[in-house]
């Protein structure tokens, strides 16, 4: 753990976890157990079980907007245009996941079906929001959430490895790991050519018991990726990309674009355990999205997905650096300007009347309380 105190030292200073959110310790709202185990120059480290997350975890302690608030994608976005943004008043819809063009086409792929209408739809790209505008929805291009952070001040380590595999869903039992067990090997036998190798896991397959054991055994070390109900999950998730030089994976996913946008060199390999469509229906995502998933469980979306990612298909070590591509994907040419996303939070947002009363009695009940012990002291 020495390199992640170095890593996570003087030069994280400037980072700091969401504010609107609260940092928990152990605590029944969070089904992760989250403690403080070192406290390195202001930044602390935190052990979720037997897995190491450079960043605290934070819980929305309000009502909020499931699928735009995931990974704290509000927060993020307040925090850019300098605004205070509870996630529960936004009225809209944010896609969070990275799309590769051709899965485009099947629109229901873009916004889940239990969205119901909403004020605007934000999507990352020209052509998603064409799509969507053709099912009748208001949607613009802003890009993804991950592109409005700001540069985190680290340094790569160089020969360094952080595998990243694609994540199961919350919920998802696996009978058969033989398929898990199988890349955790693959893996090891480049290990040889790194100083550092650590494993990068989604909170879901921390909850499902999947990938933590079958590279903890291995002697590997496992970090605390993202989790959907964790505020400072892209942060974290950026600080780790823009760390290792190079990081892998054994299918495509969101964080094949984000660590591309970051600048590592990135490959695909490996064995990538395949799920049914009855497992994946799981996902609250999915409900009702039959053509989707019918999509996504085919030899075809196979097929299309090596294709699209040949560049990056080789052994760790082997990949590519793409950052034009990750920032493409991302929708990193779409991002709003500062003043630009701070009138579509007061656009999207819904800050009711009866809110605003509240904070100005407040305020005015403070004054006048100040203002009564002026008067008192005066008069002695």
């Amino acid at each position: 753990m020495a390199w992640l105190r170095r890593v996570f030292s003087a030069r994280c200073r400037s980072i700091r976890p969401v504010a609107s959110h609260r940092s928990v310790e152990p605590d029944v709202r969070c089904p992760l157990g989250v403690s403080a185990v070192q406290n390195v120059m202001r930044w602390k480290l935190y052990r979720v079980g037997s897995v190491i997350s450079p960043s605290p975890m934070a819980v929305p302690g309000e009502a909020w907007n499931g699928w735009s608030a995931h990974y704290g994608a509000v927060d993020v976005a307040g925090a850019y245009a300098g605004v205070s943004v509870r996630a529960g008043d936004f009225r809209g819809y944010w896609q969070h996941g990275v799309n590769m063009p051709f899965e485009v086409d099947v629109g229901e792929k873009i916004v889940p079906k239990d969205v119901a209408d909403l004020r605007r739809y934000l999507v990352a790209r020209y052509d998603e929001a064409v799509v969507l505008r053709r099912y009748g929805k208001p949607a613009e291009a802003v890009g993804v959430p991950f592109v409005y952070l700001d540069t985190v001040p680290v340094s790569r380590i160089r020969k360094s490895l952080l595998v990243v595999p694609t994540h199961t869903l919350a919920g998802q039992t696996v009978m058969d790991r033989s398929g898990f067990e199988r890349y955790a090997d693959e893996v090891l036998q480049y290990a040889a050519r790194f100083e550092k190798v650590a494993v990068c896991v989604h909170a879901a397959c921390l909850r499902n018991d999947l990938w933590v054991r079958e590279f903890s055994e291995r002697g590997v070390e496992v970090l605390l990726g993202a989790d959907h109900c964790d505020a400072n999950s892209l942060v974290r998730v950026k600080t780790l990309f823009s760390t290792f030089e190079h990081v892998t994976s054994n299918g495509w996913g969101s964080h094949i674009a984000y660590a591309l946008s970051c600048g590592a060199n990135v490959s695909i390999f490996g064995t990538c355990p395949r799920y049914s469509a009855s497992e994946m229906w799981l996902d609250s995502g999915f409900q009702g999205k039959s053509r989707e998933l019918e999509f996504l469980c085919s030899e075809e979306y196979v097929r299309r997905s090596h294709e699209f990612c040949r560049e990056f298909l080789g052994v760790p070590g082997d990949g590519r650096i793409n950052v034009e591509l990750g920032r493409y994907l991302t929708g990193a040419e779409n991002r709003l300007s500062r003043d630009a996303m701070k009138q579509l939070l007061f656009d999207v947002c819904e800050i009711t009347c009866s809110g605003k009363m509240r904070k100005l009695s407040r305020k005015l009940k403070w004054r006048g309380r100040r203002m009564l012990r002026w008067v008192s002291q005066r008069n002695g």
